[in-house]
């Protein structure tokens, strides 16, 4: 079974043998950057989880494709260093869930990963800089490490059930313009209205400077 990596650089890797040590599955997941795996860990309901780094050798806003399977969950470099991530795969190789944690002014790694009994996923690692080591959109939870040196980071993630009537958003397509142009954006939002109908709002994810939006309410906009 042959796999080709995808660019230049290192893609990570996730073999499961059977008890004969015949191949059971092979996936592969990361993109532009170098992409490792570090420490491994299952649940009891035996999925996998894999906690490491991507991105390292990248450019900031490049992404890296995180499901091993047809579909694509991109990861955002945030920065031109390595970020630490943790990746989670059923039991037959199938994405559950990613995320990044820190990495936004220098670099992180995930190096050490457990699961509790109440599906809790512990997390350590070591990070530079400063970085957002809250996994979700729009909120952030920043540790500095002090005078730039290598300094030990502690995270617990809590696993959710996925609620189907949540709204999907997609805020269009990657674009790449001159700091000093505007950028048109295509954003698309769709809900079940239920129990209110959704509002949508523009926000700067990370990046220097500010940003100004022509109309942050609206799904069409532009950002200068």
């Amino acid at each position: 079974l042959l796999l080709t990596s995808v660019g230049t650089h290192a893609n990570g890797l996730v073999v499961k043998l059977n008890s004969d040590s015949s191949l059971a599955w092979v996936r592969q997941f990361g993109g532009l950057g170098d992409t490792y795996g570090l420490d491994t860990a299952l649940d009891q309901d035996g999925n996998i989880y894999l906690a490491g780094s991507f991105g390292y050798l990248s450019k900031p806003g490049e992404t890296s494709d995180f499901d091993p399977g047809p579909g694509v969950y991109s990861l955002v470099q945030p920065s031109s260093n390595e970020t630490a991530y943790v990746l989670s795969l059923t039991s037959t190789g199938d994405f559950r869930w990613a995320v990044p944690l820190g990495g936004n002014t220098g670099s992180s790694q995930a190096e050490g990963i457990s699961v509790s009994p109440n599906g809790d996923v512990q997390v350590s690692g070591e990070f530079r800089g400063t970085g957002d080591f809250d996994p979700k959109p729009g909120t952030e939870s920043l540790l500095t490490s002090p005078h730039q040196i290598q300094t030990v980071f502690t995270a617990t993630l809590k696993q959710t059930t996925p609620d189907p009537g949540a709204p999907v958003v997609d805020a269009g397509q990657d674009q790449t313009i001159l700091v000093t142009d505007t950028a048109h954006l295509h954003g698309t939002v769709t809900d079940d209205g239920l129990p209110n109908p959704v509002t949508t709002t523009w926000s700067l994810v990370s990046g220097p400077g500010t940003v100004a939006f022509g109309s942050a309410s609206a799904l069409d906009t532009t950002a200068t």
